[in-house]
């Protein structure tokens, strides 16, 4: 009897596991038209989270094949890729994420919100779909709605 509990407890918990991955989806997303990745492509990141600068460059390099210029500043530079931290955006530990034809942002209110934004760009990158050297038109925006994220 308690084997069977058991049983029925793991089947159970396995459930909402199950769900709980098929509700992880950004909160809003919006898509149309392609970004093309100059070969000398140059992001530009945020005083405030310079430390993470040798991560996002060589994860960008190592999901999209193209060596990245890394520089700490702030502003958007035209074709290039700007990780900044916006204290007033009004998402917990969230991100925006916008790809138009200027460039790409991805503006965190926090370091962690700005990591969150670059693992959904290399996601984009590194997708099936998606032509090598090139990131669709898109604007998101997400945070983490479950404790465990």
């Amino acid at each position: 009897m308690k084997k069977n509990m058991l049983l029925i407890a793991v089947f159970l918990s396995s459930l909402n596991v199950l769900q709980a991955q098929k509700l992880a989806q950004p909160v809003k997303i919006e898509q149309k038209g392609t970004f093309v990745i100059p070969s000398s492509v140059q992001i530009v990141v945020d005083k405030k989270i310079q430390k993470s600068a040798d991560y996002i460059g060589s994860n960008f390099l190592k999901n999209t094949g193209i060596k990245p210029i890394v520089s700490i500043g702030k502003g958007n530079k035209r074709d290039g890729i700007s990780f900044l931290v916006d204290e007033k955006i009004n998402l917990p530990n969230g991100y925006e994420l916008s790809v138009t034809k200027k460039g790409v942002l991805i503006k965190g209110k926090s370091t962690n919100g700005v990591i969150n934004g670059l693992q959904t760009l290399l996601q984009i990158c590194s997708a099936k779909e998606v032509k090598k050297g090139t990131i669709p038109f898109v604007k998101i925006e997400d945070y983490p709605r479950f404790e465990w994220r």
